[in-house]
């Protein structure tokens, strides 16, 4: 019984760790999906909470232009 519930508190404690909205839970990166209807492309980026706009625009036009 002890085991069972155990168990039951790992699964728990690893489903907490991430949440559907993108955000890990040490909070440091964030997913962001980009589309582009016109061209059919989708890319999910990983952007750190910490790195300036500019860097972040830098990393997306990189990603575009592949």
């Amino acid at each position: 019984m002890e085991s069972e519930i155990i168990q039951i508190n790992k699964v728990q404690n690893q489903q907490d760790e991430k949440d559907d909205s993108g955000i890990e839970q040490d909070n440091s990166f964030i997913y962001i999906r980009i589309a582009v209807e016109d061209h059919n492309l989708q890319k999910v980026l990983k952007f750190n909470l910490d790195d300036t706009i500019w860097s972040a625009k830098q990393k997306v036009l990189q990603v575009l232009v592949r």
